[in-house]
């Protein structure tokens, strides 16, 4: 799945900035969480969710519940 993809995306770009000082690369990944968050907020925002029962409720619920936990996890590595 395409979310799958941007959170190997982004850890293998992070592991090519490990040598960095920690300084530059805290800030490097400080902006990289900051960007990530924007556009994957961005269009939840913009877009209206109709969930037509509650099983697609609770269907779209965990799956955000999910992504959240996986970009807390990847930025707490960080």
């Amino acid at each position: 799945d395409a979310f799958d993809s941007i959170v190997l995306l982004i850890t293998s770009f992070t592991q090519k900035l490990r040598p960095l000082r920690p300084e530059p690369y805290q800030v490097l990944v400080s902006e990289l969480h900051r960007r990530v968050l924007l556009e994957y907020v961005r269009p939840l925002l913009q877009v209206r969710l109709v969930c037509t029962s509650a099983k697609m409720r609770a269907r779209v619920a965990a799956r955000l519940g999910d992504e959240a936990r996986q970009l807390r996890e990847l930025f707490g590595r960080l």
